[in-house]
């Protein structure tokens, strides 16, 4: 499949996510995984839930006409040809509303030699997913172990390592019940231009600021000293990565930050007045009570060397920077979750 074609469908997939995500979605390690009834090839429906209790079980958002869909599905099927695998299941799931898409899929599974149940979810555009798994790539693998809990963040090849364990390390982990550390998935460092110097902050201490949040609070990076560890996240509200990630985040403000002494703040980097008053409005649409701070003029990203986004600064206590994310990752609430909990 040519390359712009590839990156055309996943373009689609990043604007059909951000539109669809009116309300913050909710997924959790080893929390249920979300459930979903689908036809398959033959127009039987499968329940996830069916397979609860009884069996773990991949499931697999694919697309049919890109060829690292099909290539991962077919290095899932050496992986699961291990005795050690025999009780998992796999439900390979794309979109098929139109009888087009369904006859490509079953045509790339039989041309790849593939006998994974097939799953069609009713959808026109490359959106292969239930918003629920908050899939932004194809492929993304999930491991769901046998009490339906959702075991480790997606995985987008499951014929590489990351920091240094396979999939099939990761899969006999979940077999074994031995809990996956979201600490794993954090983004790796990166050393190419212009990132490597926000890296290059780590261990350091983190420039100070001050500005007032849209309710009027005088907030900087200093009055947090010795209280609590600061994600500082540097977004615009026209971003879809940050549209996805920030309810996210979110929902890691609501459910943990408190009880880890963690405190989230907000910079829109557009200084605009449609982006100061669309960034609002967005924060009020997804409920986000964490501090929200419009730059303007003030330049807080100039002083961060952050050009891109969305860029986020872990910073700990003493106000050294700890961790740079750059870029949306998976499951960011559950990294930070475990990221902070090595920091206190």
């Amino acid at each position: 499949m040519k390359r712009w074609t590839v990156s055309l469908l996943l373009f689609v997939l990043l604007l059909a996510n951000a539109v669809r995500a009116e309300k913050a979605p909710s997924l959790w390690l080893n929390e249920p995984a979300p459930g979903f009834t689908l036809e398959n090839a033959e127009g039987k429906k499968v329940s996830l839930s069916q397979f609860k209790g009884k069996n773990p079980v991949i499931v697999a958002f694919w697309h049919p006409q890109m060829d690292l869909s099909v290539q991962q599905l077919k290095e899932l099927n050496k992986v699961l040809k291990d005795k050690a695998f025999k009780d998992v299941k796999v439900l390979a799931v794309t979109f098929g509303k139109e009888v087009k898409d369904r006859d490509a899929s079953r045509e790339a599974f039989k041309k790849a030699g593939l006998k994974f149940p097939l799953l069609f979810e009713k959808r026109t555009d490359a959106s292969a997913a239930p918003v629920e798994y908050l899939v932004n790539s194809l492929p993304s693998f999930y491991i769901i172990d046998k009490k339906g809990n959702l075991a480790a963040p997606p995985l987008a090849f499951v014929s590489e390592t990351v920091n240094g364990k396979s999939f099939a390390g990761f899969l006999k982990d979940v077999l074994a019940g031995k809990p996956v550390s979201a600490c794993d998935f954090a983004p790796p460092a990166r050393d190419d231009e212009p990132y490597k110097k926000l890296f290059d902050m780590i261990g350091k201490k983190a420039p100070d600021f001050s500005a007032v949040d849209t309710s009027g609070v005088k907030q900087s990076l200093s009055y947090y000293k010795g209280k609590r560890n600061v994600l500082l996240v540097f977004f615009y509200p026209g971003c879809p990565h940050c549209r996805r990630e920030l309810p996210l985040l979110g929902g890691y403000d609501t459910k943990w930050a408190a009880k880890q002494k963690v405190q989230l703040m907000a910079v829109n980097i557009d200084g605009s007045d449609a982006a100061q008053a669309e960034s609002i409005k967005f924060f009020k649409l997804f409920g986000m009570s964490f501090p929200l701070i419009n730059q303007g003029k003030n330049p807080i990203n100039e002083l961060y060397d952050v050009h891109s986004v969305p860029t986020a600064f872990f910073i700990d206590k003493k106000g050294n920077v700890r961790h740079v994310f750059v870029g949306e990752f998976a499951m960011p609430g559950d990294v930070i979750r475990c990221l902070a909990d090595k920091m206190n």
